[in-house]
């Protein structure tokens, strides 16, 4: 139920965000901050935003299905580390909840 509530939060942001509809919270910050000249910093911030989401997909590899993507991008970019860590560190808290409650119903 509320991993459902969360995904169709993000998906109405998402919405929001292609409508133009105000500030939702999702910025990108840049090194340079340099505007262009007679475009202001919001107009700048709305290009990215709707760059953004024209190359990516809110559903798992759709982007990559309609070739906005491709899997380079995906192997590149993917923080392989933290997801073994934490794949490690799932497994293990797992493990030891299960003992916990085999040991409190023995």
């Amino acid at each position: 139920g509320l991993s459902i509530y969360a995904m169709a939060g993000c998906y109405a942001q998402d919405l929001r965000v292609i409508r133009e509809e105000g500030s939702v919270g999702t910025v990108f910050q840049t090194e340079s901050r340099d505007t262009k000249e007679g475009v202001s910093e919001e107009e700048q911030e709305r290009t990215r935003l709707r760059s953004f989401f024209e190359q990516t997909s809110f559903i798992p590899f759709k982007a990559v299905y309609d070739g906005r993507q491709s899997l380079d991008d995906i192997v590149r970019e993917a923080p392989w580390l933290q997801f073994l860590l934490g794949t490690i560190a799932g497994i293990y808290v797992e493990e030891k909840i299960l003992q916990l409650l085999a040991e409190w119903s023995a």
